[in-house]
């Protein structure tokens, strides 16, 4: 899968914006420079509690009791209970926002079962908290979690590469980004077409403005994949940026004609009555 599904509109609002809430980081071919980039946080006093502390949205008190009584249910199930009332307890923190919260329970929980199914469920909890946070010091505290559940993923499987590009975009924030880029390279060197190598190798060659890059890294996903239509707006934005008007125009046009999204489409047709006058 691509890095955890941030819908398009998120992803053209960071276009839009010149990507400045990705990592400063220059992705060359053969090394990388770090730019703007805060050194990482105390680990040892890095909790979860800590890591959660930042919500963007108010509870209500409504929302609040069947919290409550949501994790009530979870902490005094049976053994055979427990899985679905944790499982109520983590969609209900979904439908407000706390992502984060959900791989806080989801945590717990692993630790009383430590295997695979578990380690995938918090570490892609963790690293999703990661993608949809602003603060630096934050995000220090989610990719470290991230990395703690989905190392322990691979060291039972080490086949799932997706999970190794995801640990990669972890540092990639850190004070060693090249560390995280590598793993990234490593990725496509073990499969050239993983889909959430190329992908986010081709998001952090836009971040750093290296448009030729991204755009062949966007036009190998393509390849593989057609259909998706995150890494062909990407594309559009590229080609934009590189100055290929006809070719963005037309990624633009292909993306207008499939999605539904009027959020996404005011973007698109935004870029495209630019590129047309």
């Amino acid at each position: 899968m691509l890095r955890p599904q941030i819908i398009l509109v998120v992803v053209a609002i960071l276009c839009i914006t010149g990507l400045s809430l990705m990592p400063k980081v220059v992705v060359n071919n053969d090394s990388a420079e770090t730019a703007g980039i805060e050194q990482p946080v105390d680990q040892e006093a890095a909790t979860s509690q800590s890591a959660a502390s930042e919500h963007h949205m108010k509870v209500s008190e409504e929302q609040q009791e069947m919290i409550n009584a949501q994790r009530e249910l979870w902490e005094n199930a049976t053994e055979a209970e427990q899985a679905p009332a944790l499982k109520k307890l983590m969609d209900l923190y979904r439908s407000i926002n706390r992502i984060d919260s959900a791989a806080i329970v989801s945590e717990q929980y692993t630790h009383q079962h430590p295997e695979l199914a578990n380690y995938l469920q918090t570490g892609n909890l963790y690293y999703e908290a990661f993608t949809f946070s602003l603060d630096k010091t934050r995000q220090q505290l989610l990719g470290t979690k991230t990395r703690e559940f989905l190392q322990k993923a691979l060291e039972e499987d080490a086949s799932l590469l997706d999970l190794k590009v995801k640990v990669g975009m972890t540092y990639v924030s850190t004070s060693n980004p090249m560390q995280g880029i590598l793993m990234i390279r490593e990725v496509l060197q073990e499969d050239p077409d993983n889909l959430s190598a190329l992908y986010n190798l081709g998001v952090l060659s836009m971040e750093s403005g290296q448009h030729h890059k991204a755009i062949e890294r966007f036009e190998h996903l393509l390849r593989v994949d057609a259909s998706n239509l995150q890494a062909r707006f990407l594309l559009g934005v590229s080609y934009r940026s590189d100055g290929q008007t006809q070719k963005a125009i037309e990624q633009f046009e292909y993306v207008k004609a499939r999605e539904k999204n009027p959020e996404i489409l005011q973007t698109v047709n935004n870029y495209l009555e630019e590129l047309q006058h």
